[in-house]
């Protein structure tokens, strides 16, 4: 108390009448979370999952930054429209193409050569829409299987809310061997309802 009432009668900085407000702050320069603080952080696996995927999203910004398109040569996040700042991720390559001119590439090839990547020629039997630059292999067959995901729930979706009545897909073998899809209101006895996925 003597160096609260020191300072207050010195009117050095700090002080508001006769008490030293900077009296309780802490001496060093930078003070850190308290440790009740850090534990409530640890205890709570929400802060530390948004933190963690809020950093997993800076480093693939990091990683994509400065990725140009292999066919158009533009650094796809600086392009000037910004629904043309997407990345056209093919399963098989690691080459890079914005969303668009793999979505170009693809429409004005032939069937053969459509599925081909423009660069080292590598079969890819799709691709996969990114905000991101996705390079490794396990962060690469990730975001395939979460896109696949994706699809086979837009896939049912879509035959659920085509008209009132809910759409089976139905598959059978004709009489020549051939395999067959109907799409029927009513599921058969034998029905199987099945969605198509993409091959691996």
């Amino acid at each position: 108390m003597a160096t609260t009432t020191a300072a207050a009668s010195s009117g050095g900085p700090g002080t508001v009448g006769s008490v030293n407000h900077l009296a309780s702050v802490p001496r060093h320069p930078h003070p850190g979370p308290s440790e009740s603080m850090k534990v409530a952080v640890l205890r709570s696996g929400h802060t530390t999952e948004r933190i963690e995927a809020h950093e997993e999203i800076s480093f693939a910004y990091q990683r994509s930054r400065e990725k140009e398109c292999n066919v158009c040569l533009e650094v796809v996040l600086d392009k000037d429209i910004p629904k043309e700042r997407r990345f056209g991720i093919l399963t098989k390559c690691r080459h890079c193409y914005c969303l668009r001119c793999i979505r170009s590439w693809r429409a004005s090839r032939y069937n053969e050569t459509a599925k081909l990547c423009p660069v080292c020629r590598t079969r890819s039997p799709f691709f996969v829409p990114s905000d991101y630059w996705v390079d490794d292999i396990y962060e690469k067959r990730k975001l395939i299987k979460k896109y696949k995901a994706g699809m086979v729930v837009s896939n049912l979706a879509y035959l659920t809310n085509v008209s009132s009545p809910t759409l089976y897909v139905e598959y059978y073998t004709g009489p020549d061997g051939a395999q067959r899809k109907v799409l029927q209101t009513q599921p058969s006895s034998v029905c199987v309802v099945w969605l198509e996925t993409f091959p691996n």
